[in-house]
């Protein structure tokens, strides 16, 4: 199977001839690009779009597609979000100004052509995130404003917000995407455990889900699973763990003060960008 796509919204056919000032918002992940093209001043969605593949990596043929989309190429700012297994958090007031290398030393190697970045995803934390310099540059150069941020660190910032509304005392977030999904448990409203993996099979994030909670000493009864994400097995998914536990997802009724139209915009399915647009707007 080569690339795919599916287009959510598409309202270009009302834009004038003239079209307004447009800001962009792309998740890029191993295999797969979502992006949203949102109208700068009414924060209107224009248009939703996921590509993806199943049998291989983003490449150039990708980008190409990517970037033929005349809307976003003329975008006054592109925010792009990039999915990256290397990523940790640090807290905030112990972090180093100059040397971030050192954080990652025993968890992952970082090579010559990669380079950490950071986000703040609360006041107390921050997370530092490792991307390939030559994806930047090249990001770069074809976008007019290019504003980079962390996937993950944005879905955590995302939780945040709406960690306080929900019952439970035990929390798990799940965000699944083609090949890789993101589990972030939260007791009594504290971060306790996040992490990003790569899975084969649906019962690779059941094993995870499980082992978390079996680590983490929680009981059942006092657990919400909140599933998200856009995955070619997320049926597969919902089907594995409502064998062992309740599965809800989160909604737009689960956020305050929404500052940008989400009016038909799949939330449960591509809460990444979501998460995105909250954190940028």
């Amino acid at each position: 199977m080569g690339l795919q796509h599916h287009i959510f919204i598409d309202h270009t056919d009302l834009l004038p001839q003239v079209a307004p000032p447009v800001m962009a918002f792309i998740t890029l992940g191993k295999n797969y690009i979502h992006y949203n093209i949102l109208q700068q001043d009414t924060k209107e969605q224009l248009f939703v779009k996921t590509l993806y593949t199943s049998d291989g990596n983003i490449g150039q043929d990708e980008f190409d597609s990517l970037l033929s989309d005349t809307l976003l190429r003329n975008a006054s700012t592109v925010h792009l979000a990039i999915d990256t297994a290397k990523q940790l958090l640090i807290p905030t007031s112990l972090l180093s100004a100059h040397n971030h290398a050192i954080y990652f030393n025993h968890l992952y190697e970082i090579e010559k052509e990669e380079e950490i970045k950071t986000q703040q995803v609360s006041q107390e934390i921050t997370e530092l995130y490792v991307v390939k310099k030559a994806s930047v540059s090249y990001l770069t150069n074809e976008f007019k404003q290019l504003k980079i941020y962390s996937h993950s660190a944005c879905l955590l910032h995302t939780y945040f917000s709406v960690i306080n509304q929900l019952k439970k005392s035990s929390v798990v977030f799940l965000h699944s995407a083609h090949d890789s999904f993101h589990i972030s448990y939260f007791k009594n409203n504290e971060l306790q455990y996040t992490q990003s993996f790569g899975y084969k099979t649906p019962a690779d994030i059941l094993y995870c889900v499980l082992n978390t909670l079996q680590w983490q000493q929680a009981a059942m009864p006092d657990v919400a699973v909140y599933l998200t994400g856009f995955s070619l097995q997320q049926q597969a998914i919902v089907d594995i763990l409502t064998q062992y536990m309740e599965i809800d997802t989160l909604q737009s009724a689960h956020f305050a003060n929404i500052s940008f139209d989400i009016q038909h915009f799949p939330i449960p399915i591509l809460f990444n960008q979501f998460s995105l647009i909250s954190c940028v707007l």
